[in-house]
């Protein structure tokens, strides 16, 4: 049963790496389109 639950928690932590990922991405997207915007502005 223990290797089940590491298992499980293996899944959970990859679960949530991931989805700080996509965050930290699409964060990442939307700061660089402001600083082009910013750009062709000036």
């Amino acid at each position: 049963m223990k290797h089940l639950d590491d298992h499980l928690v293996d899944i959970n932590v990859t679960l949530r790496e991931s989805q700080i990922q996509s965050k930290v991405k699409k964060f990442r997207g939307e700061g660089m389109s402001l600083l082009m915007r910013k750009e062709k502005i000036i």
